[in-house]
């Protein structure tokens, strides 16, 4: 029996092309999955300088001595960070600058608010505050409070509450909201000024007889929230 002509010529094409329905080809998708990441950066080599001082003007019965240092925190999409500051020379705090008015502080303050200077010989050298100076703090173009949540065994975040005068304290973190607000912001671009006002042991307690070295140090830790 014969089959009409328009059948064998589908027959045909079909007997033609098997061969090229038989290839195949693969697509895949590669990529890489990457948390966010965010970089502090302080002007002037992340040092703050105090230069030669005098221990009868900046000690203990003296004014404290002021630095301010530009700091920017750049994250590659918005991204909810704080700082938490960590004393690399937690042991040398002098104690005589435990107390708010030997600092001359008005306000509130703890002796959690005092890095340590060093120390030489037994001699403890001093103490230091660091500030996130209030109203100076710009997250992605708009103006921002400082907060801060005191660190446990879930990180922070539990409770958040205005840092109104900027002082950085061991154990807690801190970070950046809407004006007037408890509630950290996610922010691609944070600047704003760093200020440390260090004071130097009493005369008394220094006996200074030779040149001291100061050697104050802090790591500044990211927390992602």
């Amino acid at each position: 029996m014969k089959k009409p002509l328009p059948t064998l010529m589908m027959v045909c094409l079909a007997a033609l092309c098997s061969p090229c329905l038989a290839q195949q080809s693969e697509l895949r998708i590669a990529g890489v999955i990457k948390p966010t990441a965010c970089v502090p950066q302080l002007a002037g080599d992340s040092t703050f300088d105090l230069g030669n001082l005098q221990a009868a003007g900046v000690d203990g019965q003296g004014q404290p001595i002021e630095r301010d240092l530009a700091i920017v925190i750049t994250c590659d999409a918005p991204t909810r960070v704080g700082i938490r500051p960590q004393d690399n020379r937690a042991d040398s705090v002098a104690q005589q600058l435990a107390h708010p008015r030997q600092r001359r502080v008005a306000d509130a303050s703890l002796g959690d608010d005092l890095f340590g200077l060093g120390t030489s010989g037994r001699r403890k050298l001093g103490g230091y505050e660091v500030i996130f100076v209030p109203g100076s703090f710009v997250a992605d173009g708009q103006q921002v409070d400082t907060i801060g949540s005191r660190a446990g065994p879930q990180g922070a975040g539990a409770n958040w509450f205005k840092r109104g005068a900027g002082r950085l304290r061991s154990g807690v973190v801190n970070t950046w909201a809407p004006t007037g607000t408890l509630q950290p912001g996610a922010y691609s671009s944070i600047s704003g000024t760093l200020r440390v006002r260090a004071m130097l042991a009493p005369s008394s307690a220094l006996q200074l007889t030779d040149r001291m070295q100061l050697d104050g140090s802090i790591t500044l830790e990211m927390h992602y929230l």
